[in-house]
């Protein structure tokens, strides 16, 4: 496969194949210049979710990748995801061809509005990605960012990204040989870290990522009255793309805010899911 300028890739297990299809279907739909897509898939061949997503997209636009559902399965289990595919992210300088030198990761429970281009245009000034600060842990030593900071050498006050979205630059990681760097982590802390890939990446690149405005990964924590927009501006009224975090998602009869689960649902309904539609489009 040729390298497209623009790719974005998304990582799935049969349990996130759905909202999967959501996040590339709407990032293709709202890009503004032709975005190809790599939506790596682990499981197994004769899995339904597989051929649901197959039957979601033409092969043309759309490249999907099987990987064993067990390719990372002796590191820390991630806890909404299962313990698979959340590590692509930290992998993709030796997944994806040499010829692949900038890429844009995005969770398989976002959803893109508009368009995002400048994920790949800003330039990242040698950082190794971009990436969106995690406003429910906006330092590494909030109660929400990384519990073991002192202890993995970091900075308190350096700002704790949110690795549901970034952009990387595959040169400096296949150069530095960041993956490396970033399991090493892993393999020392191991199941004393939260949310793993998100915390190797925070701890060993706390001085190599490029901070991307807010509108690039806008959660649900921004309803939170803490958050006003007499202070941080109105980040809601500005999102290009919705990252659905935490245990409850649109997929879930109890989704709270009804024109998230809507527009959810009216690109769910432009995929092989769309008898899972329950509300009116």
């Amino acid at each position: 496969m040729s390298a497209p300028e623009r790719l974005v890739v998304v990582s799935t297990n049969a349990g996130y194949a759905a909202p999967a299809a959501v996040a590339v279907r709407s990032a293709l739909d709202a890009a503004s210049e032709g975005v190809s897509a790599v939506l790596f898939y682990f499981g197994s061949v004769a899995d339904v979710e597989l051929s649901r997503l197959r039957d979601s997209f033409r092969a043309d636009e759309v490249h999907i990748e099987l990987l064993p559902r067990d390719m990372f399965s002796r590191w820390p289990r991630q806890r909404y995801f299962g313990n698979d595919a959340v590590y692509v992210r930290l992998a993709l300088g030796r997944l994806l061809d040499d010829s692949v030198r900038r890429v844009v990761y995005l969770d398989a429970d976002t959803i893109v509005f508009s368009d995002v281009s400048e994920l790949w245009t800003q330039p990242l000034g040698g950082a190794a990605f971009g990436a969106i600060r995690e406003m429910n842990g906006p330092v590494m030593s909030h109660r929400g960012g990384l519990r073991n900071w002192a202890e993995a050498g970091v900075p308190p006050d350096a700002p704790y990204c949110n690795s549901g979205v970034l952009a990387l630059d595959l040169d400096v990681w296949r150069a530095e040989e960041l993956e490396s760097r970033c399991f090493a982590f892993l393999e020392r802390f191991g199941d004393a870290v939260r949310f793993p890939d998100q915390d190797a990446l925070n701890a060993m690149l706390w001085d190599r990522w490029l901070e991307f405005d807010q509108s690039f990964n806008v959660s649900g924590f921004w309803d939170a009255p803490k958050y006003p927009a007499a202070e941080y501006g109105d980040v809601l009224s500005r999102t290009r793309l919705f990252h659905f975090q935490g245990p409850t998602k649109p997929w879930h009869d109890d989704y709270p805010v009804l024109s998230r689960k809507r527009r959810y649902e009216q690109v769910l309904a432009t995929t092989a899911w769309g008898d899972r539609v329950t509300t009116s489009l």
